[in-house]
């Protein structure tokens, strides 16, 4: 039993044992809402948006399959040319794209961060990845991987070459 002879303690002592309390309980649910997403992921489903340059094409009530999104796909190609043939960097691609009067998702101008993030996700080479955001709270996230999962905008070695293009260009 706690006895306190200031009424504001005890008071404050309490609200400390809640937040300790709620702040176990929140951590719990988050651990159970990662194993589920994971557990999601390893059997192929992926919720969320669809990577820049692809899109879902409903077949039924919850069933749906990928195809190439047919205006973002060859934007993510001509991303590709300059990034590799021209050796252009983020930003240069974005003002590139703008000029020509591309536009990102939701009528949006192109940015760096968002040419950066378009460019390094390995679904435009038609694989998923689940598990790189995801926070460790135990140590380092295994990743979910499924190849050929969507279809691919680059072949596997315009892929690697690309990779290999800002490999060098971070060097820099």
């Amino acid at each position: 039993a706690v006895q306190a002879t200031d009424e504001d303690f005890k008071e404050e002592l309490l609200l400390l044992i809640k937040a300790g309390m709620a702040g176990a309980e929140s951590k719990k649910i988050s651990e159970r809402v990662r194993s589920t997403m994971r557990r999601a992921a390893e059997k192929g489903g992926k919720s969320g948006r669809p990577p820049f340059g692809l899109h879902r094409v409903y077949t039924g009530k919850d069933e749906y399959t990928w195809e190439l999104h047919p205006v973002e796909a060859p934007v993510v190609r001509e991303m590709y040319r300059l990034s590799s043939e021209e050796n252009l960097g983020y930003k240069a691609i974005a003002d590139h794209l703008n000029a020509k009067g591309h536009l990102a998702r939701e009528g949006r101008s192109f940015a760096s961060h968002t040419i950066k993030v378009i460019l390094n996700n390995e679904a435009i080479a038609g694989t998923f990845v689940w598990g790189k955001k995801a926070v460790a709270v135990d140590g380092p996230v295994e990743l979910v991987r499924h190849e050929d999962y969507y279809p691919a905008i680059l072949t596997p070695g315009e892929w690697q070459r690309l990779q290999e293009r800002l490999a060098i260009r971070r060097e820099h």
